[in-house]
């Protein structure tokens, strides 16, 4: 049988795993913006979140979150704090996550004990990302390649943003233009494998189209694990409760999921398009 790691919101995880067809889904819990673990886990995701990514939080409060976060699990997966709109700062954080490691035992210590996904934004910077990954691993720190999954982003130009040396992220809703998403994260996937032979790969934020894409498409082999929360919005309209489509509480969330990843599974890979962006 086939084995998926998935990570799904903590409250939700009512079981470790699900049998369907020829998989088994192994089930996870994440936490993200902020939010605490109300219990200890062998393992845990955490993210900063996409308003922080937006807003470009502060190294040092995300860093803060993820030692706290630390103390609930003996393996965390952290996403190293990005940036997601644009390209210069982005790299400046980056830099001063490294160089925060480098210089700091303490967090330097930290780092070593979890594992770190590096999202990889746009399309212009991936010899960089391969660097800093492989940066980490000469430090003993394990480091993964994320694939934004929710909106994924390509580097765009202009000639006003060349001119003052800067380049933008634009984002792309993978929910609209899912062929699309799939089309730049194979790009991407494909750029980063072809210069580091040990990539792996997270998948951030999935869809039902793109859960399936990575599943059973061949070519994202080294996608060792996915999060989603899509789960979340009813996957089937009957499921709707007093109009409602959002899901509650754990139970009925649980059941939501349960639903959500048996179609998802069902589902055809998405085949990738690269024309029409927005």
């Amino acid at each position: 049988m086939s084995e998926v790691t998935v990570f799904i919101r903590e409250s939700d995880v009512l079981a470790r795993f699900v049998k369907l067809n020829d998989y088994v889904i192994h089930i996870n819990p994440i936490v993200a913006n902020g939010e605490m673990p109300h219990r200890k886990w062998d393992v845990l995701l955490a993210d900063i979140g996409f308003k922080s990514a937006r807003e470009n939080l502060d190294l040092t409060q995300s860093l803060r979150y993820y030692f706290r976060v630390g103390r609930y699990c003996n393996k965390c997966i952290f996403v190293i704090p990005d940036n997601n709109q644009d390209e210069r700062e982005y790299t400046d954080k980056l830099y001063a996550f490294e160089d925060l490691i480098s210089k700091n035992n303490v967090v330097r210590d930290f780092a070593r004990k979890h594992t770190w996904i590096l999202p990889i934004h746009g399309t212009t910077m991936f010899i960089y990302y391969v660097t800093f990954c492989e940066k980490l691993r000469s430090m003993d720190i394990d480091c993964v390649y994320g694939l934004p999954s929710l909106r994924a982003t390509v580097s765009f130009y202009n000639l006003d943003l060349v001119e003052s040396g800067r380049i933008k992220f634009e984002l792309i809703d993978c929910s609209r233009k899912p062929e699309t998403c799939v089309y730049y994260n194979m790009v991407k996937y494909s750029e980063i494998i072809r210069m580091d032979k040990d990539a792996r790969f997270h998948a951030m934020g999935c869809n039902m189209d793109l859960f399936a894409t990575y599943i059973h498409n061949q070519f994202f082999n080294r996608v060792v694990s996915i999060d989603t929360m899509s789960y979340r919005r009813a996957p089937d309209n009957s499921l709707k409760t007093h109009g409602k489509y959002r899901c509650t509480d754990p139970n009925q969330c649980w059941e939501w999921f349960n639903v959500w990843v048996r179609k998802a599974i069902n589902r055809d890979p998405i085949k990738p398009r690269s024309h029409v962006l927005f």
